[in-house]
């Protein structure tokens, strides 16, 4: 069964923090890039890792109410949602970004996450 090419953004806040606890290097159909603020993350480089092949894109966020850029994860909530609704009108695909909240001590949660991939 081949993976799920997917492109996971990680804010350094959170997310990050528990891929490093991990210490464990991420499956090669994983690509990760750190981001200051998952907020920071625009909708044009979303689309373009989709264009360039990535089957899914991933954003790992500050869990709600304790993000360092106070609303960071709720401006990529948005920006998520308003994506998909987008693909949604031109393919059948149901939801090829997703948001997931991820503190930097939630570990097994993380892996959970990833382990779908």
């Amino acid at each position: 069964m081949m993976k799920t090419k997917l492109t996971a953004y990680f804010c350094k806040n959170s997310a990050y923090k528990a891929l490093e606890a991990l210490k464990k290097p991420l499956p090669k159909h994983i690509k990760a890039i750190k981001v200051p603020c998952a907020g920071r993350v625009e909708s044009a480089e979303i689309l373009k890792n989709i264009e360039d092949g990535a089957h899914k894109v991933l954003i790992l966020a500050c869990p709600i109410d304790n993000c360092k850029h106070i609303n960071g994860n709720c401006r990529a909530q948005k920006r998520v949602e308003m994506i998909n609704k987008t693909l949604r009108e031109v393919s059948p695909e149901k939801d090829r970004v997703q948001l997931e909240f991820v503190s930097q001590v939630d570990t097994h949660r993380l892996k959970e996450i990833l382990a779908v991939y």
